[in-house]
């Protein structure tokens, strides 16, 4: 299946986000749910403090989403996933990487960071990505 990523315009949120958030709702829930919700993500797409690029097939169907955030660090520009999610494949994950280090490249980040559950993190080191820190949560 051809896939291609999109970048969605602030403008374009309103028509993308319903397609994109149920196919979150299960990250929501058991990644960044915890720092993170649907109304939350939605509210700071459209005020510009998130940015969003969703997955296209051939037939214009959306078929995910990656949410990011681009802050300033002590080492300069940074990009977070926020949250990445949808029907892809390996094959829409390793575009969806070098998608991301293009767009790093051009606005000048020096990393690109994403916040994973421990299944993923195989599946993302055949993507280039390398294990940086270990996020703990205290049992309560």
């Amino acid at each position: 299946m051809q896939t291609h990523w999109a970048y969605v315009y602030k403008d374009d949120v309103e028509n993308v986000w319903p397609s994109v958030s149920g196919l979150m709702d299960r990250g929501l829930k058991r990644g960044m749910g915890d720092s993170l919700g649907d109304t939350e993500i939605f509210d700071r797409l459209i005020e510009g403090t998130l940015e969003m690029w969703a997955l296209i097939d051939g037939d214009d169907k959306v078929l995910g989403g990656m949410v990011l955030e681009r802050a300033q660090r002590a080492n300069g520009p940074v990009i977070t996933v926020m949250m990445y999610a949808g029907e892809g494949s390996d094959e829409a994950r390793d575009t969806g990487s070098e998608l991301l280090r293009e767009y790093a490249d051009k606005i000048g980040a020096y990393t690109v960071e994403a916040f994973v559950r421990p299944g993923l993190v195989p599946r993302l080191k055949n993507s280039g990505w390398r294990r940086k820190a270990i996020v703990m949560e205290l049992e309560r």
